[in-house]
């Protein structure tokens, strides 16, 4: 796998150097360690899509949701 990294964009090896002044020359630079493999992320997507779709996300939602208004509310009031 390839990453189109632009010569001024900053290294995809983290180091918050410019791409051109860190790892342009070496080789297989292009391999991010963070990437995933295509078959990686489409095994990932099932599961993904199970946890967004079961009952806890919209619980802790709904929670989150309470919380932030009532303190909002407090705010204004």
């Amino acid at each position: 796998m390839t990453l189109d990294v632009g010569r001024n964009a900053p290294c995809p090896c983290g180091s918050g150097k410019k791409f051109k002044k860190c790892c342009l020359d070496r080789q297989g630079v292009a391999e991010s360690s963070t990437a995933f493999a295509p078959a990686e992320r489409e095994a990932a997507l099932p599961r993904l899509r199970e946890f967004a779709l079961s009952p806890k996300p919209a619980e802790d939602r709904a929670a989150a949701a309470a919380r932030f208004w009532a303190e909002c509310a407090g705010d204004h009031a």
